[in-house]
């Protein structure tokens, strides 16, 4: 989809979200003045204004905001990654729940890459640390990325410098019966590798693209990355026009996961 494109579509959202609200508040103000007297009926009103204002934001204007942000970081990525076209995931978090909290947990968006032979999933997402700064809520801005991969066991690659790889760690100690150590002498990185039996030391140049803390795990025949990115999430307003700035902002955002699946597709090329 061309720019121009998107952000026709982004005005008409807007346009027709605005619309929608001024509707429901005319009509809020009228039944305000018509049952004046009627004060259980006035209360209904306002639970009724507020839940219909909720859905119009919920089910409307945010679903609309996603498929544009997919377009926009389609019209991005395309011509770095040369897949086919983006598509929204829908699938649970359950891999993620296993590690933090579904309450501190705020799933910003889910998406998959479709390329001719399989598909690679990402979801990004913020996690609540219950501290303030400041005033401020303070969270980790995180990626998750699922990558099909034919191994025939299991295991899981974590770096060892972390308290938040902690967790991982504890994870995988009750779910792999091996531990070992491995220094990584290019980048002077520690990492603890749990598996059953085999492991594949080669994927280990996919984490080798992340600065920050981050873990890798091959199950059921899927690699899964988590990692923390020093960068926002990509965002954007939708009564803001799309520019060359936000496409920037977008190039920015990805730029690790472009990395990560680069150095996929060229270990897959020399059947890594």
């Amino acid at each position: 989809m061309e720019l121009k494109n998107i952000n026709f579509k982004r005005k008409i959202t807007t346009y027709i979200s605005l619309f929608l609200t001024i509707l429901l508040l005319s009509f809020f103000v009228m039944g305000w003045i018509f049952f004046s007297s009627h004060i259980i009926i006035r209360i209904l009103l306002i639970f009724s204004l507020l839940f219909l204002l909720f859905c119009l934001s919920k089910f409307y204007v945010y679903k609309t905001y996603l498929n544009i942000k997919y377009n926009v970081i389609e019209l991005t990525l395309i011509n770095k990654l040369r897949f086919n076209k983006i598509l929204k995931n829908d699938t649970n978090n359950s891999f993620i729940y296993r590690f933090y909290n579904k309450k501190d947990v705020n799933i910003k968006s889910s998406f998959e890459f479709v390329f001719d032979k399989y598909n690679i999933l990402v979801k990004e997402f913020y996690v609540s640390l219950n501290k303030r700064i400041n005033n401020k809520n303070i969270s980790l801005s995180l990626k998750y990325i699922q990558i099909p991969y034919e191994f025939n066991d299991e295991f899981a690659l974590i770096l060892n410098y972390s308290s938040e790889s902690e967790k991982y760690i504890e994870y995988y100690s009750y779910l792999f019966d091996k531990k070992k150590e491995i220094n990584n002498k290019t980048n002077n990185k520690q990492y603890i590798c749990l598996h059953k039996q085999n492991y594949d030391i080669r994927l280990l140049d996919l984490l080798d693209k992340l600065t920050m803390f981050h873990m890798l795990s091959v199950e059921n025949n899927k690699i899964n990355i988590i990692f923390v990115d020093d960068r926002s999430i990509f965002d954007f307003k939708l009564q803001k026009n799309i520019d060359s700035v936000t496409i920037n902002n977008c190039h920015e955002s990805y730029e690790k996961i472009v990395r990560i699946i680069k150095s996929f597709k060229k270990g897959s090329e020399n059947n890594v």
